[in-house]
């Protein structure tokens, strides 16, 4: 007969059987305190050998060393466990339920204990003191609770202790300096806390750790150089803290890392050898400001399987920089200061899915081998300077999902026969190659990218009409085809499309009516398709129904329920504004040079229209008249409103001529441009003029632009008014920036041919009522021809090349730009003083400005960033200083 059996027949007999009784009553008492369903979860807990309950097992005395209920469902709390009556338990797991309440502190009396897991419970409170009395505890696992307050400094007493998870609770304060006593810890995982404070340096001591889980908290600080003498780690995760400082040479010793993730922190300087021991395989650095090259270690890590360093200030020519990468699965570089061409050695990274290397200085054209990396399912080389057609050999990329190459100088015919094979990939969600240079039609094969849901193709050269085939995208959440030279209707197959949430066909040529049906563009969530040629009522749904004005202006009579808009008809406005725009023009001209003048008038007055140059001959006429406006009137109203241009009508002063005030007798305000150029100069001018005019004309020697009167003025002239400039805030100021530098990357990148406007200063930058501004004055504009030789000499104003600076100062930078002012000058102290010093984002954006306009003053031309990249960055949210700015000096915004 065994000792349990004995136990039964006689209750009295001797201290163990005491204990086994204790015990047997002690889990009926906490299985009564748990709810009803947990005690029917719990249904063999009854009579009989405890021993052979679920979840308990016993050793041969009878005595419960194990009590493991994992996935049970139990609610309720530990208060009613005893655990005095489980004095050899080696084992509680009693993980995945739905426990709640703190830790009981009885909990210390377990002297045995070598395993607690208490982890994915709603258990509160803090950790008890008492753990530290667990001399025995090897495995501690309390993650995945709401525990709160610190560790308590009684763990430095569990020396047996290897596996430490506290991860996912609300725990805080610092770590304490005795877990540098856990000598046999092999795992510490403390992700998703609040712990802030350093990584204690007694850290160094646990030479057994095989990996170091601290991401998802507030440490800060740097990472102490004693790390290196973890030569066992293989898993070091510190990402989204607030760590900075340079990492410590000493981590080239932690040869054993298989995976080291260092992202979205503050770190600076350079990145240690962080393969030389040859078995990285995964590598996070991304978010944070490291700089100079990527490390000779990491060139030639052939066990790398993911590699994500985007979001730095890396650098060099990523030509060469990396060889090839058999296991390579993920790659991600951008958004740093990377140049060279894409190496076609990509195209061998045969494991390789996903490939990003956006937001670069990346030139050359897109190698045909990458075709050959058939797993790729991701490529982003978007935002950098590539050129070039797009490979026909991306066609074989089967598993290819997203494909972004906007914001690059690819040329080519998209509906031609090397991208038909793109075309054809089945997969195909994402399809983005806005900003481009591609033209032709928009091919009707897209319709067989049945799974396409983002489709860009805006800012290019395309023309033709939009294919019906692409009504047939039924997934498509995402249509933009703005910017282009888009004509016809909108098909009405479109409106059937359920899953569709954003439409922009803005700036394009479309005509006819939006198709309206009660049922259609139910999904639609924002519209935009002004600057076209649309009219008609709009359809009833929600999107139309709340989209600003903004987003219908400048078309021929779209009616409907929309702010700004008439329900019946409305007559189409030139830039929503009732000046009168003019434009005078000279004594010659015949009635082939009136075409030409009147082909201008319309693609001027959309902006995005392609420029058109043509050589007339010209012959002499008293008056010019355009668009029925009599020629001899408006000159005569503006001599006299401006009497004979006196210097008091004067409101600026250009390269070519001076701007003049006129009100004429309709009570209409004007700003009149007397230009003195050639004839020849003077006709060119009129072809780049960005504002829109209504007639041209020319009487003896004056030559005159009447155009939209911007109230304001020109810039100059309120950044020299003491008043006036106390009006320009910092967020007018920033805005007036992005403008500026909005219109010259159009004219760089979105014009064919591109435009150059050679005397960009204050003087020729007018703000309007709403201080939005307008590049004027075009006497010294070409068209970049950009097959011809790029000329490096300086046009326009003297002297003049730093207008951003000149906002920022409030007045033409001449100590900024000379050896007068130091590099250890406050930025606070060259700011313009007149108001108030800005705060918040804005100063973000003030100190962002800043750094771009140094940036522009580079000696190096190649090292100057484009227009395009400053409109890009500009048109981003403004970063947080890492320090208030009256601590920022000019050093901190130069370039590296």
């Amino acid at each position: 007969m065994s000792v349990v059996e004995m136990v039964y027949e006689d209750d009295e007999v001797g201290e163990g059987i005491t204990l086994v009784k204790e015990a047997r009553e002690g889990l009926l008492q906490w299985k009564a305190s748990l709810d009803k369903k947990s005690q029917s979860a719990l249904s063999s807990w009854a009579g009989g050998n405890h021993c052979k309950w679920v979840g308990i097992s016993c050793d041969s005395s009878g005595s419960v060393i194990h009590i493991r209920l994992t996935h049970f469902g139990l609610t309720g709390t530990l208060d009613s466990l005893n655990f005095s009556s489980f004095s050899n338990l080696l084992v509680l797991n009693l993980s995945n339920n739905s426990l709640y309440g703190s830790i009981p502190r009885g909990i210390g009396g377990l002297s045995r204990l070598m395993e607690l897991d208490l982890s994915r419970n709603r258990l509160t409170g803090s950790v008890p003191y008492e753990i530290g009395m667990l001399p025995s505890l090897e495995y501690l696992e309390l993650n995945t609770n709401n525990l709160t307050s610190t560790i308590p400094a009684s763990i430095g007493n569990l020396t047996k202790l290897s596996f430490l998870s506290l991860w996912d609770n609300r725990l805080s304060g610092y770590l304490p300096q005795e877990i540098g006593l856990l000598a046999s810890l092999n795992v510490i995982r403390l992700i998703n806390n609040n712990f802030s404070g350093g990584i204690p340096s007694s850290q160094g001591n646990l030479t057994k750790l095989i990996e170091l889980s601290i991401p998802l908290n507030n440490f800060t600080g740097s990472i102490p150089p004693e790390i290196g003498q973890l030569k066992s780690l293989t898993i070091m995760y510190v990402f989204t803290n607030k760590l900075s400082g340079s990492l410590p040479r000493e981590m080239n010793n932690l040869t054993q890392v298989k995976k080291l993730s260092l992202s979205q922190n503050q770190f600076t300087g350079y990145l240690p050898q962080l393969c030389s021991g040859g078995l990285l395989e995964h590598l996070s650095a991304n978010q944070n400001y490291f700089s100079g090259q990527i490390p000779h270690s990491l060139q030639n890590c052939t066990s790398l399987t993911r590699l994500r360093v985007d979001g730095n200030k890396l650098s060099g020519d990523i030509t060469e920089n990396f060889g090839i990468y058999g296991r390579l699965d993920y790659v991600d570089l951008s958004f740093n200061n990377f140049y060279g061409q894409l190496s076609s050695k990509w195209g061998r990274c045969l494991y390789m899915t996903g490939l990003k290397i956006s937001n670069n200085n990346i030139s050359g054209v897109i190698p045909s081998e990458l075709g050959k990396a058939t797993r790729l399912q991701v490529i982003d080389l978007s935002s950098n300077r590539l050129q070039g057609d797009i490979p026909r050999e991306l066609g074989d990329l089967k598993l290819l999902f997203s494909l972004t190459l906007d914001n690059n100088i690819l040329s080519g015919v998209l509906s031609g026969v090397i991208p038909l094979q793109i075309l054809m990939l089945s997969n195909l969600r994402h399809l983005r190659l806005a900003n481009n240079c591609l033209a032709g039609s928009i091919p009707k094969e897209l319709g067989e990218c049945s799974k396409l849901s983002h489709l860009n193709l805006s800012a290019n050269n395309f023309s033709g009409t939009i294919p019906f085939e692409i009504g047939m995208l039924k997934s498509l959440e995402v249509l933009v085809l703005s910017r282009n030279s888009v004509s016809g209707e909108i098909p009405g197959v479109l409106a059937g499309l359920t899953n569709l949430q954003r439409l922009n066909f803005s700036h394009s040529i479309l005509n006819g009516s939006i198709p309206t049906s009660s049922s259609n563009w139910a999904s639609l969530i924002t519209v935009d398709v002004s600057y076209n040629e649309l009219e008609g009522p709009l359809p009833d749904a929600r999107a139309f129904r709340e989209a600003p004005f903004e987003a219908y202006r400048d078309n021929l009579g779209l009616c409907g329920e929309a702010t700004g808009l008439s329900p019946y008809t409305v007559d189409k406005k030139g830039n929503g504004s009732n000046s009168v725009i003019l434009i005078v023009l000279p004594l010659f001209g015949g009635l082939f040079f009136l075409c030409t003048v009147i082909f201008s008038f319309f693609t001027i007055r959309r902006r995005y229209r392609r420029g058109k140059s043509a050589s007339q001959e010209v012959k002499r006429n008293d008056l010019l008249t355009v668009l029925g406006h009599n020629g001899n009137e408006w000159y005569e109203e503006i001599i006299k409103a401006t009497e004979e241009f006196d210097s008091k009508y004067c409101i600026g002063q250009g390269g070519n001529g001076a701007v003049y005030r006129a009100v004429l007798t309709t009570g209409k305000v004007v700003a009149v441009k007397r230009i003195h150029l050639s004839q020849s100069s003077y006709v060119g001018s009129v072809a780049m003029l960005s504002i829109p005019f209504w007639f041209m004309s020319s009487l003896k020697m004056d030559a005159l632009f009447s155009k939209k009167k911007k109230e304001n003025g020109c810039l100059y002239m309120i950044l020299s008014s003491a008043e006036k400039s106390r009006e320009l805030d910092w967020s007018r100021r920033l805005n007036v920036v992005k403008g500026v530098a909005n219109a010259l990357s159009y004219m760089h990148y979105d014009c064919s041919p591109p435009i150059i406007h050679r005397d960009i200063s204050s003087n020729n930058v007018l703000l309007d009522s709403e201080y939005e501004a307008h590049l004027a004055d075009f006497g010294t504009a070409r068209h970049l021809i950009l097959d011809s030789t790029i000329c490096t000499s300086v046009s326009g104003t003297p002297g003049y090349i730093a207008p951003a600076l000149e906002v920022i100062v409030g007045k033409y930078p001449t100590e900024l730009m000379s050896s007068s002012i130091g590099q250890n000058t406050p930025l606070k102290d060259v700011i313009d003083p007149r108001i108030p010093v800005p705060e918040g984002h804005v100063a973000g954006g003030v100190a962002s400005i800043t750094k771009m306009a140094f940036s522009c003053l580079s000696a190096d031309p190649s090292s100057r960033p484009t227009m395009r990249q400053i409109s890009l960055e500009l048109t981003a949210r403004w970063p947080s200083l890492p320090k208030p700015i009256s601590e920022i000096a000019l050093a901190d915004l130069l370039p590296n």
